[in-house]
């Protein structure tokens, strides 16, 4: 396959596979799988307020942060609802502090237009930088390694750490990020030289008999839901309180007031939300189909305990699994529960505890 083509910028039809999802999970499971992340957008908001304006719009402590270091947080609203998780990175900018806010695509307009609401009012200012750069991801626990070689300096240790550093005489930003795997990094360079970028850790890769490959869409989710890594849309949505999504360190309970921050901070005083994230394996009448994302899930007394967020049939396993939100009273691990589509029944499935492959 043409490793230009697979890296096209705004594309949504990330490969299922390159021709052989063994072979790309073997690789992510052993060395390094490269990702291109086309629903990657990047902001910016630099100047005097950005720090007091953005920390007071988002969950975790951004006041904490040192140059070169970063957090996951979300952008919630005023009942703790999921608006959008961001991977937010305090650098530098035209003598003033910087923050490279990371999002979904899906989210990028809605967070633009209500930051941009504030310009005026505050000294600061917003970009979008998404037009300008695009991001690819290595994962996997050769990922530092690759990496290290590629760049020939030492790589981001602290999650969400970042740096500048020169790939094939491209200038890139290289972050500590695990998208689908305990290790992994993000890689955002300019779109122009985002082709450049992916056949020089390829060929450095394989020069060093490193082992780092493609991997397609069908890996990428097998191995994120393996170690219980949720993601926006399939389970994430502004219907989440945050609470709700397992994601601990997207929070500070101990910085001042920002949006959503009382019903945050209730719920964890006061005990576990009415539903959680939770792992289920799964067996299913049909063996060749996988259940559907929003198949129900029921008690043996017939009641509702929850749905399904995200599936997938699982190397390692060599069964059926999944993520799907499960109400309080039933999170044990080892709760049978039931699924049905409709009335009809589909399946069992098994209440676990994350990840599914301890590694």
């Amino acid at each position: 396959m043409n490793q230009q083509a697979g890296i096209e910028r705004h594309s949504a039809n990330i490969p299922s596979d390159y021709g052989n999802p063994l072979e790309e999970y073997d690789a992510i499971e052993s060395a390094a799988g490269l990702i291109r992340l086309p629903d990657a957008r990047v902001l910016s908001i630099r100047g005097k307020n950005a720090e007091q304006f953005l920390n007071g719009l988002v969950s975790n402590d951004l006041k904490s942060l040192e140059a070169g270091q970063g957090t996951l947080a979300a952008f919630l609203d005023v009942a703790g609802k999921v608006q959008a998780l961001a991977r937010i990175y305090k650098t530098t900018a035209y003598d003033s502090t910087e923050f490279l806010i990371e999002i979904e695509s899906i989210n990028a307009d809605k967070i633009s237009r209500n930051l941009n609401r504030f310009v005026l009012a505050g000294e600061f200012f917003v970009e979008d930088l998404s037009t300008s750069l695009s991001a690819i991801s290595i994962q996997g626990p050769k990922s530092s390694s690759v990496l290290a070689e590629v760049c020939g300096e030492e790589v981001p240790s602290e999650n969400y750490g970042h740096k500048l550093v020169t790939i094939r005489n491209t200038m890139v930003r290289i972050v500590l990020h695990g998208r689908c795997s305990p290790l992994g990094f993000d890689i955002f360079s300019a779109v122009d030289q985002a082709a450049n970028v992916w056949d020089a850790i390829l060929a450095v890769s394989e020069k060093h008999k490193l082992g780092a490959m493609p991997i397609g869409r069908t890996v990428f989710e097998m191995s994120r839901i393996e170690n219980g890594i949720p993601k926006e849309p399939e389970d994430i949505t502004p219907e989440n309180i945050l609470n709700e999504t397992g994601l601990e360190a997207a929070v500070s309970y101990k910085k001042g007031c920002y949006l959503g921050q009382e019903i945050v901070a209730r719920i964890h005083w006061r005990g576990q939300p009415a539903r959680r994230l939770s792992g289920l394996i799964m067996e299913t009448n049909d063996q060749v189909e996988l259940p559907a994302a929003g198949t129900a899930l029921f008690t043996a007394e017939d009641r509702k305990a929850g749905h399904l967020t995200s599936v997938a049939r699982s190397f390692a396993l060599n069964r059926t699994i999944g993520l799907g939100y499960v109400h309080k009273y039933h999170i044990t691990p080892g709760t049978k529960l039931t699924l049905k589509d409709g009335d009809q029944i589909v399946g069992q499935a098994e209440v676990v505890t994350l990840p599914f492959v301890s590694k």
